[in-house]
């Protein structure tokens, strides 16, 4: 999975590089792909406490039929990218306070 194809398949998802981030998300369940074709995410949000884990296997899941390798292998380069991100990066957060 090169970084250059995942980034592009990325974008073409969400419509930007910007990384997924849990937190920010987790209250939004009308959470809209840019595709029609691309499984809503809004299910992984219904439950009273979601999990990070379910939405980001959920994600990795979409992607990973793409490249063909399994959802696993899939989270964890979308993870090492920093496109799957559970909270706020410090630096993101001090950046929208300014």
């Amino acid at each position: 999975m090169p970084r250059r194809l995942v980034l592009a398949v990325w974008r073409e998802r969400f419509g930007s590089l910007n990384p997924f981030i849990y937190e920010l998300n987790k209250t939004n369940p009308a959470f809209a792909p840019r595709r029609t074709n691309w499984k809503r995410l809004g299910d992984a949000f219904t439950s009273s406490d979601p999990d990070h884990q379910i939405v980001f296997n959920r994600i990795s899941k979409e992607f990973a039929q793409v490249f063909s390798v399994s959802g696993e292998a899939m989270r964890i380069r979308l993870q090492n990218l920093g496109l799957l991100l559970r909270d706020i990066p410090q630096q993101y957060s001090l950046m929208n306070s300014i």
